[in-house]
């Protein structure tokens, strides 16, 4: 029995450390910005340049800043199309750009932004 509660004790400790670890990883993954947004909560998605979309939510729900990995050829021009059952464009999703490029493009980031900043980007559209 006494084998039995060192083994307790060592389940115990390191359920403890898996709790501190997810809660750590869950503050990262806050910093770092969201992993999905809804589609329902989506009232415009202007494309602003050809790696930045900025989405505007509805109501006051504020703003967020789609960061694309590296350069999105004619999306800011052609647009773009996601193949998904989800209802919610995740950083896992794929943008198909519509245009004769062809593109697929990645989404790196979804930060939550101010509206200063997303006056700012809306300034700096093509």
């Amino acid at each position: 029995m006494s084998k039995f509660v060192p083994d307790i004790a060592f389940a115990a400790v390191a359920a403890v450390g898996l709790g501190l670890l997810s809660s750590a990883a869950a503050s990262a993954a806050d910093a770092q910005g969201e992993r999905c947004i809804r589609l329902r909560q989506i009232d415009e998605s202007p494309i602003i340049d050809d790696r930045t979309i900025l989405v505007k939510l509805n109501g006051k729900s504020g703003f967020r800043r789609m960061d694309l990995s590296g350069t999105c050829s004619g999306i800011s021009w052609d647009g773009y199309a996601r193949v998904s059952p989800e209802s919610s464009i995740c950083t896992t999703d794929t943008l198909h750009v519509l245009g004769p490029t062809g593109a697929a493009c990645q989404i790196e980031r979804i930060v939550t932004i101010d509206a200063k900043e997303a006056g700012e980007l809306q300034a700096r559209k093509r």
